[in-house]
């Protein structure tokens, strides 16, 4: 779909269980793409979290990541933090199986990485998603991350934020202290020989939740804190659908991000949502 894609993010969730056997079913099916591409992986909760199971330091040494931290903190055991820089844009890998609510090391780690990149783009990715419409976004450990996070992310200027773990596919509006951000205009232009809506360089930040590549799918909840409701420009369930995948794509100060669902019986792929921005 994007053949001149630089690399792949993976959100969270490469098994289930987190045995061995999974861990081989993945690197096994996933070689022929992992071997001519680069992957930014997040620490899913399924992925070897100490919270639930015991199999420690397992998404650890399931790829090579550099942990920001020298010492002994507890994100060791449970996942890594990491940022990288590509083009004009700043990725900032969180691990969110360090959590209640989040290590006061990992939340020091990304204010002074963030502050420190002068990157045209800002971009968080993280396994539990602050905004969804899933069935985890009422739970204790999603509210407690959303009282910390929301605030810190306002502050860094993030432009987009990738999430996981509600296998539901969500996208907000611009947000910013919870709320949506007004006044934002839109102008739409030809961009690669297509008409693309462009939200002109809005404040806040867009929080995506693109459901799942997996079967395991989740129906939209109806009852999802507030405001996920109001700030929600579009949330749907893909259970009887198919996988999703996105692609973002930016040039200069233009970004365009789509989303897609492979259909299950046919293999068709089919775009089901577009936001762009320009700076």
């Amino acid at each position: 779909t994007l053949p001149e894609s630089e690399f792949t993010v993976n959100l969270g969730d490469f098994v289930n269980d987190c045995t061995n056997d999974e861990w081989d079913w993945y690197f096994k099916n996933f070689a022929v793409n992992n071997m001519v591409t680069t992957l930014a992986p997040a620490a899913g909760n399924h992925d070897g979290n100490i919270t639930n199971k015991l199999n420690i330091n397992v998404f650890n040494s399931m790829f090579n990541l550099s942990n920001p931290n020298t010492d002994s903190d507890v994100n060791w055991v449970n996942g890594v933090y990491y940022s990288y820089d590509y083009g004009n844009a700043h990725f900032a890998v969180l691990n969110t199986n360090d959590m209640y609510p989040m290590s006061q090391s990992q939340r020091n780690w990304l204010v002074n990485d963030m502050s420190a990149s002068d990157a045209d783009w800002k971009f968080v990715i993280m396994h539990r998603a602050l905004y969804s419409q899933g069935k985890n976004i009422n739970k204790p450990d999603t509210i407690i991350m959303r009282n910390v996070l929301i605030e810190l992310f306002d502050e860094l200027d993030i432009d987009l934020v990738y999430a996981g773990h509600d296998h539901v596919y969500y996208r907000s509006v611009p947000v910013k202290g919870d709320e949506i951000v007004d006044g934002v205009t839109y102008v739409t232009e030809n961009y690669k020989g297509e008409e693309i809506t462009f939200a002109n360089n809005p404040d806040g930040t867009v929080h995506i939740l693109p459901s799942t590549a997996g079967t395991k799918r989740y129906t939209v909840n109806e009852d999802a804190i507030s405001p996920i409701l109001d700030v929600a420009d579009v949330a749907l369930t893909t259970r009887d659908r198919g996988g999703c995948f996105t692609v973002t794509e930016i040039e200069g100060g233009r970004l365009v991000y789509k989303a897609y669902i492979v259909d299950d019986e046919t293999q068709e792929i089919e775009l089901i949502d577009t936001y762009a921005i320009k700076k």
